[in-house]
């Protein structure tokens, strides 16, 4: 008996022993996993400083189609190819600037993971927090401004109007803290009358209702401006979003494709952005009663889903689609209302002719490429309405 026992403790002895060196390497699997995401990012943080950098020099970043840059992270090298969208130049311009870049995270020569995304580059667009393109007629870009409530924490810019729905007694009483913008607000349509902003209820007629309305008084509202330049094709957008060219009758609703982004035919009802409690973003879309709801897996895993995929949730169902995607989200007929939580520092444009958004800062601290519905940098921002 005593030497069964021996026999039985040797053998189990023998299974822990075994599992043991498997659990270490499991675990390392798992860190190295993680070190690769943190060093294509790295490799994408590099290119697009480097892109901003040229930008703000006056220089193209591009002068054949595409070009490569490395970096080495102590065990770790990275390799990336930047390449001009078909109306960046080198290419025909269109007034902004899309590039894709390709990052290889590479383990002692050896390639671990690669990062697909599109990154949309200017001078000046990124310092705005809002930003619509509109353009007259009727081309507006509405907000209802409440006593004591901010409409846009940061600047706004239309290259459209802008029409201000004001209560009458937003003009009385006690000077609050929280005015209507916080920022400037630029428009390129104008009404040809006094400021050139369309009032439909009570329209300001003294310096003191200016501070009421913005953190910068009556010097804070500026029309006629000239309009930024807008891509003059959709299709770019499009194909990056759909991981390729989109057929001609693309599935209906939400497709998440391997190579691609989000893409969603027909019109978005609500899209609400946030970021879970690991930092991984997270883009619920409402459509026809139908919600869909995506998590960029760059953080932490999530259920089934391990770090560098895409968890796609609808209902009860839920589906892991391979790599992070480009990072574009396109909806062919438009979005409806946009909220939530951005992650990174970035601009949302805001392709409707009337909406009410108010956005106040958020402490998010990395990229994400969140473009809608062209791939854009999207600013640390909280949007609601």
């Amino acid at each position: 008996m005593a030497l069964f026992f021996a026999v039985v403790a040797g053998t189990a002895a023998s299974i822990l022993l075994d599992l043991l060196p498997s659990e270490a390497t499991s675990l390392r699997l798992a860190r190295r996993d993680v070190e690769a995401s943190q060093v294509c990012e790295a490799g994408f943080r590099d290119c697009e400083a480097w892109i901003s950098y040229q930008l703000k020099q006056d220089l193209e970043p591009l002068v054949t189609v595409s070009t490569t840059r490395n970096g080495l992270l102590k065990d770790w090298s990275w390799r990336a190819q930047i390449t001009a969208d078909p109306f960046t130049p080198p290419n025909p311009a269109s007034g902004l600037r899309m590039y894709k870049i390709e990052v290889v995270a590479s383990w002692e020569n050896l390639p671990k993971r690669k990062l697909l995304c599109w990154l949309q580059a200017g001078v000046n667009f990124t310092k705005y927090a809002v930003f619509t393109n509109n353009t007259p007629p009727p081309g507006w870009t509405s907000f209802f401004m409440r006593y004591n409530q901010t409409a846009v924490d940061g600047s706004f810019r239309t290259n459209g109007r802008v029409r201000l729905s004001i209560p009458t007694n937003f003009f009385s009483g006690p000077i609050q803290a929280n005015k209507g913008f916080v920022g400037m607000v630029t428009a390129s349509g104008n009404t040809g009358v006094g400021d050139g902003i369309e009032y439909d209820i009570a329209a300001p007629s003294t310096a003191q209702h200016y501070d009421r309305m913005s953190t910068l008084g009556r010097p804070g509202f500026q029309t006629g401006a000239a309009p930024m330049a807008m891509p003059a094709s959709p299709v770019p957008y499009a194909n990056a979003a759909y991981g390729s060219v989109p057929p001609s009758s693309p599935p209906a609703g939400v497709s998440v494709n391997s190579s691609g982004g989000i893409y969603v035919k027909g019109t978005i009802d609500s899209l609400v952005l946030s970021v879970d409690l690991m930092g991984n973003s997270v883009y619920t879309i409402t459509q026809g009663g139908v919600t869909t709801k995506v998590t960029r897996v760059s953080e932490s895993p999530v259920g089934p889903a391990p770090v560098g995929t895409r968890l796609v949730e609808r209902g009860s169902v839920q589906t892991v689609v391979p790599n992070l995607g480009t990072g574009v989200l396109y909806a062919t007929d438009g979005i409806s209302a946009v909220n939530g939580t951005v992650r990174g520092s970035n601009t949302i444009p805001w392709p409707r002719t009337s909406a009410t958004i108010r956005t106040s800062k958020s402490p998010a601290a990395s990229f994400e490429p969140i473009p809608f519905p062209a791939p854009n940098r999207l600013p640390n921002a909280t949007t609601s309405g």
